[in-house]
């Protein structure tokens, strides 16, 4: 607003509160409730307790949720660990050929074939095994990452979880006090 405006408006309040008609309505329209509970002195404890009921009901289907989101990531990191597995195993399986045929390099892959033919297929094959090789330690890197990843969400998802069962928790106590407090002021007006 511009300082033109706020001076026809504070010229319009003092003219009000000049004749009186604006003390009551400035103090509904300026005074400021300072925490939640003058906030819910306004409210009735039954819309009090449906306030809490409702936020309840959400906090429970945030549980669901996160459980249901806890499964999955769980049954993510079963098949990254499965996958794993396998690639520890075929890894291990092509470590023991390896083992078992000797040690070849290069220059015993050259030296030893029997005409340029052999040579290339010789060159070719260990290239390919090479390849492979290199695939099988790139795809285990990868699970491995996927796995640190999966376990990461998973810890987060279970602090989440965590987190609205203690909220649960506390709304279901502020439920209950709602209620007792209802229950005391029925029972304070039938005693009347």
């Amino acid at each position: 607003m511009s300082k033109k405006t706020v001076k026809i408006i504070a010229l319009i309040i003092a003219a009000l509160l000049i004749l009186g008609i604006a003390g009551p309505f400035a103090y509904l329209v300026f005074s400021v409730p300072l925490d939640e509970s003058d906030l819910n002195s306004g409210i009735s404890i039954d819309e009090q307790i449906r306030i809490t009921s409702d936020r309840i009901n959400d906090l429970e289907a945030n549980i669901k949720e996160s459980e249901k989101n806890v499964k999955e990531l769980k049954a993510k990191l079963e098949a990254a660990e499965s996958l794993e597995d396998e690639y520890i195993k075929e890894s291990g399986r092509r470590f023991r050929t390896m083992c078992e045929k000797g040690d070849t390099s290069y220059l015993e892959i050259i030296f030893s074939a029997k005409n340029i033919e052999d040579l290339t297929d010789r060159i070719v094959t260990a290239r390919e095994l090479a390849d492979y090789d290199k695939k099988i330690m790139e795809a285990l890197k990868s699970v491995k990452e996927k796995i640190s990843a999966a376990e990461t969400e998973s810890e987060n998802a279970l602090t989440e979880l965590q987190k609205n069962k203690a909220e649960l928790a506390a709304a279901k106590a502020e439920l209950d006090s709602q209620k007792a407090a209802r229950q005391r002021s029925r029972g304070g007006q039938t005693a009347k």
